[in-house]
């Protein structure tokens, strides 16, 4: 998917990863946990696509900011709902996506359009607002609602250089990271390996 034509006045550098699972997932975690569950099930036959989201200013060295966390999630709106076309068919990140519960933190919901991505899998601090500006926008305390992701150990997976109090609750962070996982739909032509599909999302 094209993101040229997006613009973050606020944002952040990004850096596009396409790097080994065992790179991103810290020993002791519940991403270790559901890491070794996933691989169990269905082995290695995924993509990944990960972006690395810090703020743009040297002013500013915290990411978890209500502004630059909703434009994060602004941008995952707009990748979440790029299209792919081959072959005449068009397909969405939910059309390619590894299907997973548990990417929301409200896993109540009952499906809809709106919350399709919580049937993906991807990994992100944005999830406590099930990938949803409109809930992000009514929080009144971001850090209260990041502080329940998890363990700090789980907090230290998917943030950059994190900062927590005496009391073990997170203050700030450098960076965070936000992670897809594609079903692999690549196959070999003329001696290179291709993913068309995936590829063009």
């Amino acid at each position: 998917m094209e993101c040229d034509d997006i613009r973050f006045d606020s944002l952040f550098a990004i850096v596009m990863l396409l790097l080994s699972l065992r790179l991103w997932v810290p020993q002791g975690t519940t991403a270790q946990t559901e890491s070794d569950l996933y691989q169990g099930y269905f082995g290695g036959n995924s993509r990944i696509n990960s972006l690395i989201i810090e703020p743009s200013s040297d002013d500013n060295d915290n990411v978890l900011t209500k502004d630059l966390l909703l434009d994060a999630m602004k941008m995952h709106q707009e990748i979440a709902s790029g299209q792919s076309q081959e072959d005449g068919e068009t397909y969405t990140f939910t059309d390619l996506c590894v299907s997973s519960g548990g990417t929301c933190a409200n896993t109540t919901a009952q499906p809809s359009a709106s919350n399709a991505i919580c049937n993906c899998l991807v990994t992100s601090i944005l999830k406590q607002w099930n990938y949803n500006v409109e809930l992000l926008e009514q929080d009144d305390n971001i850090l209260s609602t990041l502080n329940g992701y998890g363990t700090q150990q789980d907090l230290e997976a998917v943030l950059g250089q994190p900062t927590f109090d005496d009391d073990g609750q997170l203050v700030s962070a450098e960076a965070f990271i936000l992670s897809y996982f594609l079903e692999d739909r690549s196959y070999v032509e003329d001696g290179t390996e291709i993913d068309p599909i995936n590829e063009g999302w």
